[in-house]
């Protein structure tokens, strides 16, 4: 099992158990995850919920590349990979409290991660550069309710602000 769940004195562990990988997301892995907290969300003595990682040498490195490398062969797999990875954390992120909570804490945005596209990248030789373009302002006090149509909107709204960017970017690039 790569994942542990354990309930104490209203405190909900999940601990990633592949210290042999850092414990990097594999898909095993992340219906373990996913699994957890809908066990967490479902138990109403549980007041908050604890992410952490077996071994004293990384908490979690992010994707398993051996899992990626072979998406390599198969790339429609890797789509369907992606797809489980933003349900799973999309199920459990993005609530009001967790907003208002990540506001209170300085967050200025929060997003998805392109954490395990940019190791794989580099993994790869590739060169990388990440921007993000925020669709909804959707922390600190006054948090309200977005829908998808209104971040489609937004999205639609900057795009041509955002191409430009990436075309001065693209262009002033060294080759």
């Amino acid at each position: 099992m790569t994942v542990h769940y354990s309930v104490k004195a209203r405190v909900a562990t999940v601990r990633l158990d592949r210290p042999e990988v850092f414990n990097a997301l594999d898909r095993p892995t992340l219906e373990g995850i996913r699994d957890s907290f809908r066990s967490a969300s479902s138990d109403h003595s549980v007041g908050v919920v604890v992410l952490t990682g077996t071994g004293d040498r990384a908490f979690c490195t992010g994707a398993d590349l051996d899992e990626q490398q072979a998406f390599l062969e198969r790339p429609n797999d890797y789509w369907d990979w992606m797809g489980f990875f933003i349900r799973t954390i999309e199920s459990k992120l993005g609530k009001r409290a967790e907003l208002r909570m990540m506001g209170r804490w300085g967050a200025d945005a929060v997003g998805m991660s392109t954490a395990p596209e940019v190791i794989a990248a580099r993994h790869m030789g590739m060169r990388v550069l990440g921007i993000t373009a925020v669709t909804d302002m959707a922390t600190g006090e006054h948090v309200l309710p977005v829908t998808h149509e209104e971040v489609l909107a937004t999205a639609k709204e900057i795009e041509p602000k955002f191409i430009r960017l990436v075309r001065r970017i693209v262009k002033e690039m060294p080759v």
